[in-house]
């Protein structure tokens, strides 16, 4: 279902953990020795196209990637980019709301670049929660309403129950 990776900085002053899983991957930091941010840095479908990509807001507000923006996400701090022509998004989650910045821009018209709790020019940093949990994610899907939908599915812990092992036998 899952593959767990933990990681340790030499100093042992941060920690972290990463949950990974077929669509999504969650990153819990556990410990941290200072503020921090959480930064995304990538280029939706392969180019950043700053006219025709996009990213959309947790409140459906939508916004062009030529355009750079600082502000503090509405609480259920999410969002996704999506490339103007592919029908798939890259979801960023930051599962708890707080009062801090967060800032999108286009860097240099090759890539797109935001930071949770992150402002720039270089190197403002607001989050200091621990622990904390960010999910990076991707559905199959530019629309609003299905990655809204995800996310809520993400948010929700699982309903696990436990019974005996059964045996599926092979249907011809």
């Amino acid at each position: 279902i899952r593959i767990t990776i933990s990681s340790v900085t030499s100093d042992s002053l941060w920690r972290c953990t990463w949950s990974v899983y077929p669509d999504f991957a969650t990153m819990t930091l556990t410990k941290a020795d200072g503020h921090y941010w959480f930064l995304y840095e990538g280029t939706p479908g392969g180019v950043l196209e700053e006219n025709q990509d996009y990213l959309v807001l947790s409140d459906g507000t939508r916004h062009p990637l030529s355009e750079s923006w600082v502000e503090d996400l509405p609480a259920q701090e999410w969002l996704y980019f999506a490339d103007g022509t592919a029908d798939r998004s890259l979801v960023l989650i930051h599962h708890a709301d707080d009062t801090a910045l967060d800032q999108y821009w286009p860097m240099e018209g090759n890539m797109t670049v935001f930071g949770f709790g992150r402002e720039y020019p270089c190197c403002d940093q607001y989050l200091s929660e621990v622990p904390a949990q960010f999910t990076i994610g991707v559905v199959e899907s530019r629309e609003y309403a299905e990655i809204a939908e995800f996310v809520q599915m993400i948010r929700q812990e699982p309903d696990v129950k436990l019974g005996r092992v059964e045996l599926r036998s092979e249907v011809e």
